[in-house]
């Protein structure tokens, strides 16, 4: 049983601190107090399951490289790295879950993946010196307004967030570019639909692929380059 304190839940491409101590005269859905949601409640739908009906992972396992047989090279995986250890998530798997909350190098951090807007993202578990538990909430918001071609690929250096839509991008070559003050090279290969960016040292970069919505959302003082 989840604890009964205050948590986040997470929506797609949303959060929300649900307080179970409501007023009586709140907006609810589902159970959640929506009374200081931050978007247009009425824009807020029911996704199909309940809260938790999508079980979150919450105890993960991890395997070896060397001993991993069911990923392809071209498999999708969302990245996490503190302090020398690395963590990689595959999509093939955050599909079926949406949410794993994990511990790494001593950080609690709860990764989190929407199927419908494709969008993975990874955040803090510590707040106001508690350690949350991210859950499916059961409800979307902006869940799939946006088409195929608003696919971007996010970068973040230096506290600078750069996008760049997919389909502007020259095909199987390097790019050059800025993102601050700070030279990148970004390649795209359409073959196997993987973007990549490194700094002109060869330092590869992390990469959020995500559409363009959730990104500005999430990093609303990016610049786009098409």
């Amino acid at each position: 049983m989840r604890e009964q304190y205050p948590y986040f839940k997470i929506l797609p491409l949303l959060l929300f601190f649900w307080i179970t101590a409501g007023t009586t005269n709140a907006q609810t859905m589902l159970g959640f107090d929506l009374s200081n949601a931050t978007v247009p409640v009425k824009e807020i739908r029911r996704g199909g399951p309940p809260p938790d009906g999508i079980p979150s992972i919450d105890k993960p396992q991890f395997t070896p490289v060397a001993d991993i047989d069911y990923l392809e090279p071209e498999d999708t995986i969302i990245a996490f790295e503190k302090d020398g250890v690395a963590r990689a998530y595959p999509f093939r798997i955050l599909i079926w879950h949406e949410i794993v909350n994990d511990v790494v190098a001593g950080r609690p951090i709860a990764v989190v993946y929407c199927p419908l807007c494709g969008t993975a993202m990874v955040f803090d578990r510590c707040y106001d010196e508690r350690t949350l538990e991210f859950g499916v909430s059961g409800l979307l918001y902006n869940s799939d307004v946006l088409e195929p071609k608003e696919w971007v690929a996010g970068i973040r250096l230096n506290g600078q967030a750069k996008a760049y839509h997919i389909e502007g991008l020259p095909k199987n070559q390097w790019v050059d570019d800025q993102v601050g003050d700070t030279s990148v090279r970004v390649h795209y290969s359409p073959k196997t639909e993987s973007f990549q960016a490194e700094t002109a040292d060869g330092e590869t970069l992390p990469v959020v692929h995500a559409f363009w919505f959730a990104w500005q959302a999430f990093y609303p003082e990016t610049k786009l380059m098409k």
